[in-house]
């Protein structure tokens, strides 16, 4: 190992011995380099030797607690000869073929932890997140069944204004069941009979992040619904001070009919309009608040405007005050409704869109700047810029609403993508089970290119993970579901091609005749079975297998009540 360095010291004791210090300097260092290489590389050489030594004697000592060590002990083995080869590098391969041969006898180490003393911490952890998820299902579920009660009462609000949250009742229970079905997976993988651990804690990360969709989905329709509460609660006060503002906006016109111009009647004319349409809208059996309050609110500024002239600053400053604070609450509302509904389809919402809701909340933080600023500035500049406000605000609520009705139209065009999805891949799973018990009938060998196609379907089947969400990920589905039926059916023809159906046992050839006829070749469906929602969803579930909810008629959830 040596040989090299005191082959380098020799050669600057020789340089030095003929004057020529540079060289001798220039060598030296080498040499010094390498000797310090050389130095690190045992000593990473001597801790690794060390950790195996100390892995073997964790592994059997686990094994004696009842953990597989099988992963670990093969880790070791590895780590093991990446060392010897190491040692051999070191007296004649060279230090970088060591370097490599270090590397990996330490990567092996690592993996021999990771499945041996770190298993324990995992499993324990594990347990831990089993338990807080299993209180947060819970927790879930009571929310579930309070978003239930406040979607109840928006019947009572005139449906354009919650029609965007008529999904996400059934969409939270949907997703609490996934949740509830990763948690007892995880509950599973994570015992002593399983010691899937490192499973275990994927299937708890997906539970939780399902869990926080359910959340999220029935925010949505709580804040939906105190959003609709208090556009009802303020919209009869805003008429009545459009109303009154009007009034008082003729009477000093009529009164000083030479001194005022056409733009003050023209202002209350189209005021009048607007306060006619809040009225009829009040008149309504379900009225649409948020609209109605939109048109006084507009009147109100229409009427104002009129009366600006004959009111003194400190009574216009007091009325745009109290405009902003109104225009504020509707405008609000309307970010609120695009931003939870941008919240619960993420992943649906084109990068356009996702521009146009980031120029929404730019305007959002334009407004509240102007806020600040327009208090802080000199009395005439300060009503100036409460008006600038007031149409900041008038123009957030626009481009909000706007916003929202091109993201519901593109979350409603991935909805019918995914439901063909969903359609296809029911198809698939449909086909795929015929399939498999044609290729038992048959008894066709697990070698054969028929039985490896289909088993190929089948894994190709159970990589795709629900919910599917986005555009791409949604076609890529579609294209996986139609090549999985397009395979089955080609192996079943095959099969037909190569192989007799069997003879014996009661109406054997019924049997496969009418599976064939019936389901593989004709494209039959059994399904995955339809997504239900509050308005006409199933419910169910069998006392044994119960999940956080109870509304999905193939399985339910912790503390819930049946759909409907």
């Amino acid at each position: 190992m040596l040989a090299s360095v005191e082959q380098q010291v020799a050669r600057a004791a020789q340089a030095l011995a003929s004057h020529d210090a540079e060289e001798a300097i220039r060598v030296a260092t080498a040499a010094s380099e390498q000797g310090s290489q050389l130095k690190t590389a045992l000593a990473i050489y001597l801790a690794i030797r060390s950790g195996i030594a100390q892995g073997r004697a964790d592994s059997e000592r686990l094994a004696g607690e009842g953990y597989i060590m099988e992963r670990s002990r093969g880790a070791l083995d590895g780590a093991q000869a990446a060392l010897n080869e190491t040692a051999k590098a070191l007296q004649g391969q060279g230090l970088a073929t060591a370097t490599t041969r270090l590397k990996a006898a330490q990567t092996m180490l690592d993996e021999a932890v990771a499945n041996g003393t770190s298993l324990v911490a995992l499993r324990a952890e594990n347990e831990q997140r089993l338990a807080a998820i299993e209180a947060q299902g819970s927790s879930i579920a009571n929310y579930i069944n309070e978003g239930r009660k406040a979607f109840d009462l928006v019947d009572e609000f005139a449906e354009p204004t919650w029609s965007d949250i008529s999904g996400n009742g059934s969409e939270a229970q949907a997703a609490a069941d996934r949740a509830h079905e990763h948690w007892r997976t995880a509950t599973k993988q994570n015992t002593m009979e399983q010691q899937d651990f490192f499973a275990a804690k994927e299937a708890l990360d997906a539970a939780e992040k399902q869990l926080q969709n359910a959340d999220a989905l029935i925010d949505a329709i709580i804040q939906r619904l105190k959003d609709l509460e208090a556009a009802r609660a303020s919209a009869k006060g805003e008429v009545e001070a459009a109303a009154a503002d009007i009034a008082q906006g003729w009477e000093f016109v009529r009164g000083n009919d030479s001194d005022v111009g056409k733009q003050p009647e023209e202002a209350l004319r189209r005021a009048e309009s607007l306060l006619a349409l809040a009225r009829d809208e009040m008149g309504q059996p379900r009225p649409n608040w948020l609209e109605l309050l939109q048109n006084a609110q507009q009147a109100n500024r229409l009427a104002d405007e009129a009366l600006i002239g004959a009111r003194s600053e400190v009574e216009v400053m007091e009325k745009l005050r109290g405009q902003i604070k109104s225009v504020q609450q509707s405008a609000t509302a309307e970010v609120n409704k695009l931003v939870k509904f941008a919240t619960v389809h993420g992943d649906d919402i084109s990068p356009a869109n996702g521009k146009a809701i980031a120029r929404v909340q730019q305007l959002v933080k334009r407004a509240y700047e102007l806020s600040k600023q327009a208090e802080a500035g000199a009395e005439a500049q300060r009503r100036a810029a409460l008006q600038q406000v007031v149409t900041v605000y008038a123009d957030l609520q626009k481009e909000a609403t706007a916003s929202y009705q091109q993201v519901y139209a593109e979350a409603q065009r991935l909805e019918q993508l995914r439901t063909q999805a969903n359609q296809e891949l029911a198809n698939a799973r449909a086909i795929l089970d015929q399939g498999e018990q044609y290729l038992q009938a048959y008894r066709v060998p697990s070698g054969a290119g028929p039985s490896q196609r289909i088993r190929g379907a089948r894994r190709a089947f159970e990589q795709l993970r629900l919910p599917i969400t986005g555009e791409a990920n949604l076609n890529h589905a579609l294209q996986i579901a139609r090549s999985i039926q397009a395979d089955v059916r080609d192996a079943v023809q095959d099969i037909q091609r190569s192989y007799r159906p069997p003879t014996q046992g009661p109406n054997a050839g019924d049997v496969i005749g009418g599976m064939i006829i019936g389901e593989i070749l004709s494209g039959g469906n059994r399904g995955w079975g339809g997504s239900g929602s509050w308005s006409g969803g199933s419910s169910g579930g069998s006392k044994e297998d119960s999940g956080w909810g109870g509304m999905s008629g193939g399985g339910g959830s912790w503390g819930g009540g049946g759909g409907g």
